[in-house]
């Protein structure tokens, strides 16, 4: 990831192998895009996210190390290659739930073919307590 050009001092556009970001920041924000179960999050200190299970107990902490970019109002932005080897951000597990289930149909015409499955992702609360840079 490499930054493109600054549009002014919080909007950046950001390119990735693929794709260019567009991000904007708040004002003295400090803020982190992590990557876990692969996808890819913006974390705020005191901010929750919803992401793919993760495993341990209500109310422990874990520790993200995949931290693709840091946004610091002293540092200004850090953007890793692909990630930040020093960067970590610190979560307390809030909840774990399932989401609504999606239902799979499958039919094909003429042939008394029709199978129905559901799927339920486990998904999991964080709340973000720290971000180290």
């Amino acid at each position: 990831m490499e930054v493109i050009y600054c549009i002014n001092s919080l909007t950046f556009c950001i390119k990735n192998n693929k794709y260019v970001y567009l991000i904007k920041f708040g004002i003295n924000a400090m803020l982190a895009v992590v990557k876990t179960g692969g996808k890819q999050y913006k974390a705020e200190i005191g901010k929750q996210i919803l992401v793919e299970k993760v495993e341990g107990e209500l109310g422990s902490s874990i520790i993200l190390d995949e931290v693709l970019l840091i946004s610091d109002e002293k540092k200004g932005i850090t953007v890793g290659e692909p990630s930040i080897k020093s960067a970590s951000v610190k979560a307390t597990i809030v909840e774990h739930f399932k989401t609504d289930k999606v239902i799979v149909f499958k039919k094909k015409r003429r042939q008394n073919y029709r199978r129905k499955k559901g799927h339920r992702q486990e998904m999991s609360k964080l709340e973000i307590v720290e971000i180290k840079n």
